[in-house]
């Protein structure tokens, strides 16, 4: 059935208001129907294993409908998918004030991805790349489920859910000018919820216990350095349940940006990587995605070095760096991931990538495919690079890939010791052997 949705504006910053309600599945669908609690929800089936499409677009959309923009996907208890993400004008009228973020879930016993159900119309947002606007996460303690978006660039909202997707409660986490709010990244763990996102010219972190009020601060930045136009913010937590931020900054003299990560609590974010190390005429599409090797922090990011490059590949723009604190105040020299492991087919990546360290040491970074240079791609898209130990990394494409460019807003994750699996955005609606939608990869 439908169920009308009633959403309280909060009227003030971190006001934890929203009543809940039951997301409205299209065709008049029901949601997860019928599903218990985290504890008690049936494993059934896993996804197909090799390459699928999760959530598909509407046959006959046209070019201004996209569904999967900003798609964040995260594992449930069993590994198994759950995606949210935004269905860019789905009436096809040309304008994005019907915008929503939808949330949908592989649902074991009936062997497929729900029905995706909205989760709150969020109207005009900025769409254009680096920027993404949705964030999902899953706390692996109480089973909540997590979403961090923005709604009309002005307010940073937060969804959550305790019954498995069926039922949403949504409130502010932050309200700012027109145009400000940007970039949200969310994370939970034991019932406490941190949320990281750009507001202007600042990186703001809040965090949250509960039901309680949101306590907010401003990251404070390194000396001499502003926030860049461009760029984005990664939250992520240790395994003791403590928070990280890293993100972009551009000193006031020499070339830039620079890599910063910083913790609650600390005086400045500390630096990844220094400025005299990045070149001039940097491209606007850096990114970065931030993880954990229990307490010690590990990022993958897209920007441009002038450190010495592997003779197998002259210009890498993927990096793989690892704290040996868990202050992270304290880098080794990022690690060059070759292209697509051949010196003479340069396949650039750029503007998103996932990354995955496992307790084995094993690393991965899966990253979206921009273009292939001559003599062409050596192998599809997305890149996935993996590595035993984080010091040097092999590249090609996950097995027999039906993609061409492919990666956008890309997720991923272990299901399983050695086996991952890779969520992703993917709107090229004239390759007649994949669907635009949301994409799944399942390794066998």
């Amino acid at each position: 059935m439908r169920a009308s949705v009633v959403v309280v504006v909060c009227a003030a910053l971190l006001s934890a208001c929203g009543p809940k309600y039951r997301p409205t599945p299209d065709a008049g669908e029901e949601l997860d129907a019928g599903a218990e609690v985290d504890a008690g929800r049936p494993r059934g089936e896993d996804p197909p294993k090799g390459w699928s499409t999760a959530v598909e677009l509407p046959a006959g959309a046209v070019p201004s409908t996209k569904l999967g923009v900003s798609a964040s996907a995260v594992a449930d208890r069993y590994g198994q998918p759950m995606i949210a993400g935004l269905y860019v004008d789905p009436n096809g009228d040309g304008t994005n004030t019907d915008t929503r973020v939808f949330f949908s879930r592989w649902d074991g016993v009936a062997k497929a991805f729900t029905a995706q159900a909205q989760v709150e119309v969020v109207g005009e947002v900025a769409l254009d790349a680096p920027h993404r606007q949705v964030s999902l996460a899953r706390d692996d303690v109480t089973g909540q489920i997590a979403i961090a978006y923005v709604k009309g660039s002005a307010a940073i909202r937060l969804a959550t859910s305790d019954d498995e997707g069926a039922n949403f409660s949504l409130l502010n986490v932050a309200i700012g000018a027109s145009g400000s709010l940007t970039d949200p990244s969310v994370a939970v763990r034991a019932g406490v919820a941190h949320v990281a996102w750009i507001d202007g010219a600042t990186v703001n972190y809040a965090t949250r216990t509960g039901t309680g009020a949101f306590a907010a601060q401003e990251v404070p930045l390194p000396a001499n350095t502003a926030l860049p136009t461009t760029g984005n913010v990664t939250l992520s937590l240790d395994s003791a349940g403590h928070a990280g931020v890293a993100f972009f900054v551009t000193p006031s003299t020499g070339p830039g940006p620079e890599l910063v990560f910083w913790r609650p609590g600390a005086s400045a974010a500390a630096i990844v990587v220094s400025p005299s190390a990045v070149t001039t005429g940097q491209s606007p599409l850096q990114s970065v995605s931030l993880t954990f090797a229990g307490e010690l922090p590990r990022v993958a990011f897209h920007l441009r070095l002038t450190d010495p490059l592997p003779a197998a590949d002259s210009t890498p723009e993927l990096y793989f760096a690892a704290a040996s604190d868990s202050a992270g105040t304290t880098w080794a020299a990022p690690v060059a991931v070759p292209r697509n492991g051949d010196a003479v087919k340069f396949n650039s990546t750029g503007k998103y990538q996932a990354l995955v360290v496992e307790d084995s040491g094993k690393v991965s970074i899966a990253a979206n495919f921009m273009s292939n240079g001559t003599p062409g791609a050596l192998c599809g898209g997305p890149k996935l690079a993996r590595s035993d130990s984080g010091a040097s990394f092999a590249t090609c494409a996950p097995a027999a890939s039906p993609y061409a460019f492919a990666g956008e807003f890309i997720s991923a994750w272990a299901h399983a010791p050695g086996k991952l699996t890779l969520v992703f955005f993917y709107d090229t609606r004239t390759n007649p052997s994949a669907k635009a939608g949301v994409e799944l990869w399942r390794e066998p």
